[in-house]
């Protein structure tokens, strides 16, 4: 996915499937919501890559407990904070 992402042919499947799974970039920072969901996606990304590029396996709870936290960022009642 990576590799492919700078040749149009290798990354168009990568693409269909972001379209389809990921939420897109904000396009509006004044959003709280739609701020939310694509940093709440940057995270998650973030976790795959740590993941699918490094030896080192995090801890299951740990994962655990880092996707949830990363889940709890959609979970805001006002868009500007957690809910507890």
């Amino acid at each position: 996915m990576l590799e492919g992402s700078t040749t149009p042919g290798h990354a168009a499947p990568w693409d269909a499937v972001m379209e389809r799974w990921a939420p897109s970039p904000a396009t509006n920072p004044d959003d709280p919501a739609a701020l939310d969901q694509f940093i709440a996606r940057l995270a998650a990304d973030g976790l795959w890559l740590y993941e699918s590029l490094t030896a080192e396996r995090l801890d299951p709870e740990l994962r655990q407990a880092v996707a949830e936290r990363i889940a709890g960022t959609l979970s805001r009642d006002d868009g500007t904070r957690p809910l507890r």
